[in-house]
């Protein structure tokens, strides 16, 4: 199969996941595209036989649950004023990532409430924070432990 068509293929996969996923909200359907079409892109030069599906399935829960859990605290310090934030940038390191799990977890990490990739060089991506104090570094380490787990 053509690497087009098959990255195609990837889409439509993940596409339907997030019809799933949320019930086939039409409000997120935007969004569902769009994450689908980055995912699809940074799977786009990976074997399939490199890509982990059951692994890929564990990833996507525990990564709408981060995201959720993140997004509540964003929403709590944009509800209350008084709570501090460090907004900041700070350059993250990438590495041991295949170039294509790189691509990926940079994609993720704008996904990810209270965080922003801004540029990615070689191994080296700049994140914008909104609290470099919190624990996002920590929670970027976690989320690039378990993209590294999605491949073989």
């Amino acid at each position: 199969m053509p690497k087009r068509a098959a990255a195609l293929w990837r889409a439509v996969f993940f596409f339907i996941l997030w019809l799933i996923l949320t019930g086939g909200n039409e409000e997120t359907l935007i969004i569902g595209a769009l994450l689908s079409a980055l995912l699809a892109i940074a799977f786009f030069k990976t074997p399939a036989s490199s890509l982990r599906l059951g692994a890929l399935f564990y990833f996507v829960f525990w990564f709408f649950a981060q995201s959720f859990l993140s997004g509540l605290d964003v929403a709590r310090r944009a509800l209350l004023p008084a709570l501090p934030l460090d907004p900041g940038t700070v350059l993250y390191e990438c590495d041991p990532l295949s170039p294509v799990a790189t691509r990926l977890f940079a994609a993720l990490v704008s996904l990810m409430p209270g965080t922003l990739s801004m540029h990615l060089e070689g191994t080296r991506l700049q994140i914008h924070l909104l609290d470099r104090q919190s624990n996002a570094l920590e929670d970027l380490d976690r989320l690039k432990e378990k993209v590294a787990g999605l491949f073989k």
